[in-house]
């Protein structure tokens, strides 16, 4: 798998997940916005490798465009 593909994808999810938290009205402590950013990028990327692994074929972008798009997915990365 391309490491390039997986840092750009987890970079827009990344951000995704923070709109809706915002979203959301959850206050967010600003100091550790980037730490926060950091262990959840490691978070999605870990998860689309693992996916990833356990698929016969390459990987397929609708996948995780249908994953992107289930509310329980996106609910349990933004807790």
């Amino acid at each position: 798998m391309d490491k390039d593909y997986v840092e750009i994808y987890s970079k827009l999810l990344l951000n995704r997940i923070k709109g809706i938290v915002k979203s959301r009205l959850v206050e967010k402590d600003e100091s550790r916005e980037k730490a926060t950013d950091e262990k959840m990028l490691k978070v999605i990327e870990s998860l689309i490798v693992e996916i990833n692994g356990k698929r016969k074929d390459d990987l397929n972008i609708s996948f995780f465009v249908n994953e992107m798009n289930d509310g329980r997915f996106l609910d349990a990365l933004c807790m």
